[in-house]
């Protein structure tokens, strides 16, 4: 199921995203790509060794869980740290499967519910659709 949720971020909390994150340390993003999608995922994200980078995580995962139609949805007992990615000319993450195992192999845990949220603006950049293929095709 696809479920599109507009405005679980405020504004105020998509200008500090966006500020804090631009002074964080990005690495290439394949480094937290799991099998296959190593070969597909030509992005950069925000270092997991960032200790800053918590403040983000506690941003995104409030936004979420205040909306109704999220925690009705997904009914979250947990929700793991969102990976902030960022995405510069030339760059995608192609066609690929979402890991259903996620975190450090001794502790892994299920992922049954992937996220997606948008911090630019649809007007702001050229690309960057999410694309989702499925029985009822490209979506």
């Amino acid at each position: 199921m696809i479920v599109c949720i507009p405005d679980v971020l405020s504004a105020e909390e998509i200008r500090k995203i966006r500020t804090e994150a631009a002074a964080m340390p990005f690495v290439p993003g394949a480094e937290t790509a799991g099998g296959r999608a190593t070969r597909v995922k030509n992005n950069e994200q925000i270092s997991q060794k960032a200790e800053e980078r918590k403040i983000l995580h506690e941003i995104v995962i409030a936004a979420l869980l205040r909306s109704r139609t999220f925690t009705r949805v997904a009914m979250p007992k947990r929700i793991r740290p969102p990976l902030i990615s960022r995405y510069r000319p030339g760059m995608a993450y192609g066609k690929h499967v979402d890991n259903a195992l996620m975190g450090p192999k001794l502790i892994r845990e299920r992922s049954d519910v992937s996220v997606t949220v948008f911090i630019s603006d649809i007007d702001e950049c050229d690309g960057g659709e999410l694309v989702m293929h499925s029985p009822f095709g490209l979506q």
